[in-house]
């Protein structure tokens, strides 16, 4: 698990560093927090959906994510 953990974090800061050089969001963010504050979203969303991964609620999900992303935009 916290293998898996590790790998997700490390997803998460290169994301934002990508989208950091393609000017896709604010190039002012910090890349380990944004990359820990988005970790800290999906593992939270992905506990809602095992709880319950009905067709509204993975909208739901998907919904937030987009938000939280849509506030990187600069």
């Amino acid at each position: 698990m916290k293998h898996a953990q590790s790998a997700l974090d490390r997803f998460c800061v290169s994301l934002v560093a990508q989208m950091k050089a393609d000017s896709l969001v604010d190039e002012k963010l910090d890349d380990r927090l944004e990359g820990a504050r988005l970790h800290a979203l999906l593992d939270g969303l992905t506990l809602q959906l095992l709880n319950d991964s009905s067709k509204k609620n993975q909208s739901f999900a998907e919904a937030v994510l987009r938000c939280h992303m849509a506030t990187l935009v600069p």
